[in-house]
């Protein structure tokens, strides 16, 4: 398994949590049914606890879901088994994929994207997917969009929610971005009270690459990827210099 991944997994430690803060949103799910023919083979990459994996397989679509962190894909499992469904999850780098089946339809969402850090990940990624899509196969990602006015700082804030436990959390952020590398480094201390009281902290990070819209073109181009659409936000509006995120729609066409 690939360091890089390795030591930036402390986002994911709590399935829970994780699960709290993200299972409820499913809006890439239009888009990517629009795209998915329910005779396909599909792939879903970074699938985590099967956020999307699992409807996909009870509106009975073939799916097969892949991650990295044992933790995330043996809740996932646990999910579907609760929903009746059978699912194959794979513990695999995305980027060294030893997959028996070819796919028809990969998709990889969440911005998973960003957590290849380097150029030689980001290739090794693309290397992979077309190695395991089938010729005029379709392959949809999504990446936060870089939009300097907001990189270009330190950014400080908090969040206060109450978490599965039914314990208050107050959250301090603080993100730093790296020029030259086209990293954000995003580091959380989390203050744990109950019924006012402080009974814990804890404090994790994680790190994120921003990659360009002309970047990305060359790129998917090099790794035989021709992109069809490009949207700014799961809602579908064009994608532009403002738009949240870089939502590519794309063929293997060699």
């Amino acid at each position: 398994m690939n360091d890089i991944f390795n030591t930036n997994f402390e986002k994911y430690t709590d399935t829970d949590m994780y699960d709290l803060l993200h299972e409820p949103s499913k809006q890439e799910l239009p888009i990517l049914l629009q795209h998915a023919q329910i005779e396909d083979q599909i792939l879903e990459l970074a699938c985590g606890t099967g956020r999307l994996t699992i409807p996909f397989a009870e509106k009975g679509y073939t799916i097969t879901g892949v991650d990295l962190h044992e933790g995330m894909l043996k809740k996932a499992q646990q999910k579907a088994q609760q929903k009746g469904q059978q699912i194959p999850f794979h513990l695999q780098d995305c980027t060294q994929l030893s997959l028996a089946n070819h796919f028809d339809f990969m998709f990889m969402v969440g911005n998973s994207f960003q957590h290849f850090l380097t150029n030689s990940s980001q290739d090794q990624l693309l290397h992979s997917v077309s190695s395991h899509l089938q010729k005029d196969g379709m392959f949809i990602f999504d990446t936060r969009n870089p939009i300097l006015t907001e990189l270009s700082k330190v950014d400080e804030y908090d969040i206060n929610f109450q978490d599965y436990r039914g314990f208050d959390i107050q959250e301090q952020h603080i993100e730093t971005y790296e020029d030259a590398t086209q990293i954000l480094h995003c580091h959380t201390m989390r203050h744990i009270y109950d019924n006012g009281t402080l009974i814990g902290t804890e404090k994790d990070k994680i790190s994120l690459r921003y990659t360009y819209p002309l970047e990305m073109e060359r790129l998917l181009h090099f790794h035989g990827f021709s992109i069809k659409e490009c949207y700014g936000s799961w809602q579908g509006i064009p994608m532009s210099n403002e738009t949240p995120q870089m939502i590519f729609i794309c063929r293997k066409v060699k």
